[in-house]
């Protein structure tokens, strides 16, 4: 079940990407914000952060797993799924590096030997993912296409603008916020 675009949280998430990518960064792109808030409020629901599964069912956890689910000569089965893979991993990457750069910190420090995201560069990942699922758009969504494309060009001002939203919603302390949290890191 998703969250409504009437809930309060899709409208305070609406409200602070608007204010920070208006202000900040004086983008008025409205499909690119609706994009980037509705992205918000789909990974406050954990599943929707982790909804990609390999061919046994189990849930892909780690950005190394999904750039081989995503690639046509390793296991996408057509390039509908090798396009779905992709932009899953620019959101994923763009969400995590925006609001949750600690996390990456972690992966990257603590668990080095554990992880196979220990080594990756969410950032060129995320911009490599976006770029390729624009041009994979198949052609009943042309225009998230050229959304796609925004965040591939754009992908390090839309992590800044992200790390306002963050300053900002800690600045607010929303419980939402700090339950979400608490589920992505354990």
């Amino acid at each position: 079940m998703s969250i409504s675009p009437d809930h309060p949280l899709s409208r305070l998430f609406q409200q602070l990407v608007e204010r920070n990518f208006s202000r900040l960064l004086d983008w008025s792109d409205r499909p690119l914000l609706q994009y980037i808030s509705q992205l918000l409020t789909d990974f406050t629901q954990v599943r929707n952060l982790y909804r990609l599964r390999d061919s046994r069912g189990r849930a892909l956890e780690d950005v190394a797993e999904m750039l081989l689910e995503g690639d046509i000569l390793f296991r996408a089965t057509s390039l509908e799924r090798e396009f779905e893979v992709k932009r899953h991993i620019g959101d994923f990457t763009l969400f995590m590096a925006g609001l949750f750069p600690e996390h990456i910190q972690f992966i990257r420090s603590r668990r080095f030997l554990l992880s196979p995201d220990a080594l990756l560069d969410y950032v060129k990942v995320g911009r490599e993912a976006y770029r390729a699922a624009a041009e994979l758009t198949p052609g009943p969504h042309q225009p998230i296409g050229m959304v796609l494309r925004q965040l591939s060009d754009q992908f390090e001002l839309c992590l800044f603008g992200l790390h306002q939203v963050r300053a900002d919603l800690d600045r607010m302390q929303a419980a939402g916020f700090r339950r979400l949290q608490q589920e992505i890191w354990g």
